[in-house]
């Protein structure tokens, strides 16, 4: 939280593929696409489409700014632990159930990852929600098609995020 007033003074972004990410998400904007992905004008599919466009979205609604490729990961971190929590509380007591949400959405790895613009929280919220959708079935029934159908968006999404369909 001391980082935040801080967070938009970077001018050069250096983590990991981030520079890239933010590259083809540039490269989209000012081709204006939504779907075509390209690094240096070259078709670029490595990665699924979805952080893209969120990067896309925050374009648009902070400008030429830090936040506008990290808005999304932090807003996943938050549904990620909440997520958790209401998988916990199913299980387990209040407080284990507060532990599980507030420790997965506060461990160092995706911290780290939600100050970059990388696609890992992404994912682990994706999983997250997965997880969560399991849950939905009530005692020890079978899920019923409705469960199953949410389960598998969740998961889907989670490995649209970060592969292509091709890979």
């Amino acid at each position: 939280a001391s980082l935040l007033p801080f967070l938009n003074f970077r001018v050069l972004r250096m983590a990991g593929d981030e520079k890239v990410y933010l590259s083809q998400a540039v490269e989209m904007a000012r081709n204006d696409v939504w779907f075509v992905q390209t690094i240096a004008d070259e078709p670029s599919y490595f990665k699924g489409p979805l952080h893209y466009i969120l990067i896309r979205i925050g374009i648009l609604c902070f400008g030429n700014q830090v936040i506008a490729g990290l808005w999304m990961n932090w807003i996943f971190v938050f549904l990620m632990g909440l997520a958790l929590y209401k998988l916990g509380r199913k299980y387990f007591d209040e407080n284990a159930a507060l532990l599980l949400g507030t420790a997965s959405a506060l461990n160092i790895g995706v911290v780290s990852h939600a100050y970059v613009s990388q696609m890992e929280v992404e994912v682990c919220a994706f999983y997250a929600f997965a997880m969560w959708a399991l849950t939905k079935s009530s005692g020890y029934k079978r899920p019923g098609f409705k469960t199953d159908s949410l389960f598998w968006l969740f998961a889907a999404t989670a490995g649209w995020t970060k592969s292509p369909v091709h890979s």
